[in-house]
């Protein structure tokens, strides 16, 4: 959460949520009351009612190859949004979140490292690639980053019944 300290005089030290602050500084000791404010980290405002939002946001990798299935790496950040931010965040958003797909947990306990519900990361990568080549080969057009498109993965496991798709 967002928070300000803002010094106020030694007249307000008894109002709602003013805190005296003791520090001792080459051998004097200083007295000072401060109140700590909410604050809205878009507009910078000082609101009562924050609420924190976290969010993916996508950022290039440049280091990704056409191994690595996604040319983004996602950052999680938090953002500490007053009422009129959080009003004109959604208004933002609501192209995107209109078309979105919830997710929902499936289980409290994450998944282990490199592993998904469909087998392992290196497991889906590898079979993609072999995939590709052999979509590539019978004519078929794949782009070089991302998924095998779900039309042409049911061709490649027709086609090749000894290398079924990692579950």
């Amino acid at each position: 959460m967002s928070i300000r300290v803002v010094q106020v005089d030694e007249s307000q030290k008894d109002e709602p949520g003013v805190e005296e602050a003791v520090t001792t500084i080459g051998g004097l000791t200083l007295t000072t009351y401060a109140r700590l404010e909410r604050v809205d980290d878009y507009d910078e405002k000082t609101v009562e009612d924050v609420v924190e939002i976290r969010m993916l946001i996508p950022v290039e990798d440049e280091d990704a190859d056409e191994d690595s299935g996604s040319p983004y790496i996602f950052n999680t950040a938090v953002i500490d949004l007053g009422p009129a931010s959080v009003k004109a965040y959604l208004k933002a958003i609501a192209p995107f979140a209109d078309k979105a797909r919830l997710v929902t947990a499936t289980s409290k306990s994450p998944a282990p490292a490199g592993r998904t519900s469909r087998g392992s990361s290196r497991e889906l990568t590898e079979w993609g690639h072999r995939a590709k080549k052999w979509l590539r080969g019978a004519g078929h057009e794949v782009k070089d980053r991302g998924q095998v498109p779900r039309a042409l993965e049911e061709i490649y496991v027709k086609n090749n019944p000894e290398d079924p798709k990692p579950e």
